[in-house]
């Protein structure tokens, strides 16, 4: 459903025309229209009649998942513009409250873009604002992020005169202005909708016979709160497996339960756990037929005031991208109700300065790999590839990348920390540098740097698979390039946008050849059903190609989250199989139990086969070896 909002009647006679809708008496409140396939508000001119229609209306139907919102009406400009044209907005200048608002511009669109500032009374004086000025783009965004998130509001508005002009109104023609463009609008329009309905439909629940067969055997088998709680994660997982749990299920429900003891259906409910997790992975691959109406990735840049682009060394070309000026860059990364995900398929880049510290200690999470004093350098918060198990997923608002414009303040804070003592630092810990090399060149100027400094040694870990770019950078026996490997059959499900295994084991063979230390990460260990023969495989693959003799080290671990990064990522990602597992929580640290201790001995032995035990670091989720 589409509901267009319009401040006047004119504004609205052609989309009214178009959709073929009909006036709604029983709103009394605003004019309302309505047909099967949209809605349309008539706000009334002014900031306080919009911020009232569009509260009141959301407030009494509640929006669907496939709802969108477009604000069109007419707008003064200043004499930069010109009657007629078209905009699509991507700021709000909020000037009755001093606040500004961005919409989301996931969606590909051939529209001028242009900000528009919101005032409480008619502007006629060119010098109070240059750009486009209405009275209601603010309150409208206002009001509606009480319930949209901002990817499902859209504004467009008209030049409808120049604000030093003295327009007389009563000669301007309104609907013919709204419906010359309103072909367009629609034509953008509708396949969001129809987007959106599928993308967001797809949601794991259980049904009918489903439902019955799960409440038969909670009461059978005596089940505590906990229980239920963990079985229903169970069957969750394995349905987000593509795997049948009717089968399962029905296997137990004509045990005789009430003939049995209490412990016996203790032992019932740990056979049924197990059966449960018993199936092979299946193949998936990710449904893209609708994403190609989603912009590619940074179409847009937003840029801090303050950021001077000539002055920028990234090989990123910004003169062919929407260039969108914001006063912080918390504005767009902070904002609430973000549809993280979504924003991931099409990702934004925001440029910013960091104005606090780039280095910190490192996690006690994170190997050490015998270093005393290991550091670690953010530069960019977020990263490309959105693995299902990654923390960032967790723990920012936003899907949008942000890059720390001023390098070379952080260069300047390590070159502070060398003078106290040597540092082994990881430069991509919130993020894959490597992946970014061609937007930023971030890698190669962190390497220049490393070889202008003896005592600073600096790790560069990857599931990026790019051989011939790592020939651009100028070879350092204190850079340490590591790769992060996952067998294919985990890597399609979790890591659906990194570098298949054998472009990541190539990599590092490229590496190698070029004189650099390399070292093998198998971290996250992610568990399946016939995970061992999954990672021994993998092992084995890895070592036909690469020289073990030149793998300085390597790195196990098993999958572990913070148990709040946890909650937020199968909050954000209910479908993925991965964060979906029933994991264990322990000092507030999810992980699989006692599986992880099997599954880092079972993977430590082997990489035994190729590399010296000593060499070999571990994480099994409890402490680290």
């Amino acid at each position: 459903m589409i509901t267009f909002i319009t401040a006047l009647y004119e504004e609205a006679k052609s989309i009214i025309n178009t959709y073929k809708m009909k006036k709604r008496l029983d709103e009394t409140f605003f004019q309302y229209f309505a047909s099967s396939e949209a809605e349309l508000i008539i706000t009334g001119s002014g900031y306080s009649n919009a911020y009232k229609a569009v509260t009141r209306h959301f407030s009494l139907r509640e929006p669907s998942i496939d709802d969108i919102v477009i604000n069109v009406g007419i707008c003064g400009a200043s004499s930069d513009y010109s009657v007629g044209e078209l905009y699509y907005i991507n700021r709000i200048n909020d000037c009755v409250f001093d606040r500004t608002y961005y919409p989301d511009l996931l969606y590909k669109s051939s529209f001028r873009q242009t900000a528009v500032s919101s005032f409480n009374k008619v502007v006629t004086n060119t010098d109070e604002v240059s750009g486009l000025v209405d009275m209601e783009a603010g309150a409208i965004y206002d009001a509606l992020s009480a319930y949209f998130s901002p990817d499902r509001v859209f504004f467009f508005k008209v030049v409808s005169d120049i604000t030093s002009a003295n327009t007389d109104f009563s000669r301007v023609d309104i609907d013919g202005l709204v419906s010359s463009n309103l072909e367009a609008i629609v034509d953008f329009a509708m396949p969001i909708s129809d987007f959106l309905c599928g993308y967001n439909s797809n949601v794991i629940v259980f049904e009918g016979v489903e439902e019955e067969l799960i409440s038969s055997l909670q009461e059978a088998l005596s089940m505590t709160q906990s229980m239920k709680d963990l079985f229903s994660r169970l069957l969750k997982y394995r349905k987000l497996n593509s795997q049948d749990i009717v089968g399962v299920l029905t296997n137990y429900k004509n045990l005789t339960i009430d003939l049995i003891s209490k412990s016996d259906k203790k032992k019932v409910f740990n056979e049924l756990k197990n059966d449960l997790l018993s199936f092979d992975m299946p193949s998936r691959v990710e449904t893209t037929s609708y994403y190609p109406i989603l912009n590619s990735g940074f179409t847009n840049v937003y840029v801090e005031e303050g950021i001077d682009l000539e002055g920028l060394e990234f090989p990123l070309d910004l003169s062919k991208r929407n260039i969108i000026r914001i006063d912080q860059y918390k504005d767009i990364f902070n904002r609430s109700k973000q549809n993280i995900e979504l924003q991931k398929l099409t990702q934004a880049l925001i440029l910013t300065t960091n104005k606090g510290k780039f280095v910190y200690e490192g996690a006690k999470v994170c190997q050490s790999f015998g270093n005393k004093h290991f550091y670690y350098c953010s530069t960019i918060m977020n990263c490309v590839f959105n693995c299902d198990y990654c923390f960032l997923g967790g723990m920012y608002p936003s899907g949008f990348i942000t890059v720390y414009a001023n390098l070379d303040n952080a260069f300047e804070e390590i070159e502070e920390i060398l003078k106290l003592h040597s540092v082994y630092l990881c430069i991509t810990y919130d993020s894959d540098l490597l992946a970014f090399e061609n937007l930023l060149g971030y890698v190669k100027r962190f390497i220049d740097f490393t070889n202008k400094h003896e005592n600073l040694v600096i790790e560069i870990r990857s599931k990026f698979g790019n051989s011939k770019l790592i020939e651009k950078f100028e070879p350092s026996d204190r850079v340490i390039f590591a790769w992060t490997f996952s067998p294919d059959s985990i890597a399609q499900i979790a890591e659906k946008k990194a570098s298949p295994l054998n472009a990541r084991i190539n990599a590092l063979k490229k590496a190698q050849e070029l004189g650099y230390k390399t070292r093998v990460c198998i971290d996250p260990i992610i568990y399946s059903y016939d995970w061992e023969n999954e990672y021994k495989n993998m092992i084995d693959s890895i070592f036909d190609v690469v020289d073990k003799d030149k793998v300085l080290d390597a790195s196990i671990g098993v999958f572990r989250i913070s148990a709040e990064y946890l909650k937020a990522l199968r909050k954000r990602k209910p479908n993925s199989p991965t964060v979906n597992y029933p994991f264990v929580i322990e000092n507030n640290v999810a992980h699989y139990g006692g599986t992880s201790k099997l599954m880092v001995n079972t993977i430590k032995s082997k990489l035994e086969e190729y590399i010296d035990t000593d060499k070999i670091y571990v994480w099994d989720g409890t402490s680290e070896n």
